[in-house]
């Protein structure tokens, strides 16, 4: 029988697969079930099966959110820092730049509540961006 070592990332929570002849082989989370149930069709035992940490995997999702939220507020962030300084937009502009930062902070803040809501890997793996 083939053997594979399955290895999980606590940090990426990518999986990674060592065969036989020591050739490695990386998979993402998300698509690990597949994997799995190709390598046991394929008669492959798997030796150091593990499974991702719940709490870990929140802590990594709500991250992934905050980091999207930062690069969509720091897109027009030089905006917010004219009008403050020149007063570049007019009533209007100013707030409708606003309440389009607050959607996005908005956004960041629900993804985060579904996340931590779940206790079901598969569920928080399908909330995104």
């Amino acid at each position: 029988m083939k053997y594979i070592k399955k290895y999980t990332s606590k940090i990426t929570f990518d999986i990674f697969y060592q065969d036989e002849n020591e050739t490695k082989y990386v998979v993402d989370g998300e698509n690990s079930p597949k994997v799995i149930e190709w390598l046991k069709t394929n008669q492959f035992e798997i030796i150091e099966f593990q499974e991702p940490n719940l709490n870990e995997l929140k802590l990594k999702k709500i991250e992934e959110f905050k980091t999207m939220a930062r690069h969509e507020l720091s897109v027009n962030d030089y905006k917010i820092i004219r009008q403050y300084e020149e007063q570049t937009l007019s009533d209007n502009e100013f707030e409708t730049l606003k309440a389009q930062r607050q959607a996005i902070r908005n956004k960041s803040n629900f993804l985060e509540s579904q996340v931590l809501q779940s206790d079901n890997y598969e569920t928080i793996m399908n909330i995104n961006w």
